[in-house]
């Protein structure tokens, strides 16, 4: 489905709401390389796409929702550039450390997360500007797409990830997916036969992505103790999706802590090419504040943009990061600033209550 964009020559292309089904996948993978061909601008925003773009925002490819920590719906739209310099900067990485060395850091991907959000839509992304770079006939997914209703469970990924390994050696590619904790979870600390051939299975891929939210050092541990090439990404919609994988800022990505504490903890921002141009919302207008134009580091180099995000951070001498939490979940108790995901991890680092809690939340 598509509509015209009066105030720019590139039409809207509106999927119809996303069902999981196969056939709701492949229109989404269409829409998406459609958007990365630059012959539309893919909406999947929280309300109707505006009639006409407004100022600054007329290099819109992708708009994307998002409810930042207001739990109010905004969308955020993503220019073109800055969707091929997320999906360059990975391929850089990959290429550079081994994983995808002979196909230039580009792989097969199996697209396993919603295509409704950030994650979702760049593995699908990442797929079609693999097809662009190495020449194939069509975008490195597999055929016919995975149907995603039902439960998730180490049978079903085992479902899924066997013909796409067996396309993915016949491309002569290197299988690339993307998981949340809780998938990862799922397959990594199960005891049954279904779940040892699933992890069989993930050790196969060169690499795994996991982000969309924090995971449990135990099952990062397990995971790479069973040899899966698992990596941890972060990243918003704001930023392309993952700016920084394994806590290492992704190449042309820098990082910065705003006002740092006494332990080096403060707000973080991030520098790079993959950032978005902004909110739109659903008067028509649009929303810049967190993002800032900063002075060029050369002369006749374009301005640095930056996002100043609501993680609190730290940053070690060598530049990995750590995110301690959000910035508006600290809680002041008895003249002292506690975060909660530090109480979470007390809990689950506890050899009193180990085996006695399956999970925690502090609010």
């Amino acid at each position: 489905m598509s509509s015209t964009d009066p105030g720019g020559a590139l039409p809207w292309l509106v999927p119809p709401p996303y069902d999981a089904s196969a056939a709701s996948l492949t229109a989404h993978a269409h829409a998406i390389g459609e958007a990365m061909a630059g012959r539309g601008r893919l909406w999947l925003g929280p309300f109707a796409p505006p009639s006409r773009l407004p100022a600054g925002f007329e290099d819109t490819a992708l708009v994307v929702p998002t409810s930042g920590s207001t739990g109010t719906a905004k969308a955020v739209a993503l220019s073109r550039e800055a969707l091929l310099a997320s999906q360059d900067a990975t391929a850089q990485l990959f290429a550079d450390d081994g994983t995808a060395p002979s196909t230039r850091g580009h792989g097969f991907w199996l697209p396993l997360l919603p295509p409704t959000h950030i994650a979702g839509v760049q593995v699908i992304a990442r797929a079609h500007r693999t097809a662009k770079v190495l020449g194939l006939e069509a975008a490195a997914l597999p055929a016919p797409l995975p149907d995603l209703r039902g439960h998730f469970d180490a049978a079903t990924f085992a479902t899924l990830a066997a013909p796409a390994l067996a396309q993915a050696e016949q491309l002569g590619l290197p299988a690339i997916t993307s998981l949340v904790p809780t998938q990862l979870a799922r397959i990594v600390t199960g005891t049954s036969g279904a779940d040892v051939r699933s992890r069989a299975l993930l050790k196969r891929f060169a690499a795994v992505l996991v982000g969309g939210a924090a995971t449990s050092p135990d099952v990062l541990a397990r995971a790479r103790a069973q040899k899966i090439a698992v990596r941890t990404t972060y990243g918003s919609s704001e930023t392309a999706g993952g700016c920084v994988y394994d806590r290492k800022p992704l190449p042309g990505v820098q990082l910065r802590v705003v006002n740092p504490d006494l332990t080096g903890a403060g707000r973080l921002e991030i520098s790079s090419p993959t950032l978005a141009l902004g909110y739109l919302t659903a008067d028509g207008g649009t929303d810049s504040a967190p993002f800032e134009e900063g002075p060029a580091r050369s002369f006749g180099e374009r301005p640095a943009r930056t996002f100043l995000t609501s993680d609190l951070a730290q940053l070690d001498a060598a530049g990995a990061l750590t995110v301690l939490g959000r910035a508006d979940d600290v809680i002041n108790t008895g003249g002292r600033k506690v975060l909660p995901q530090d109480v979470e991890r007390a809990i689950e680092r506890s050899l009193m209550l180990r085996g006695m809690v399956r999970g925690s939340v502090v609010v």
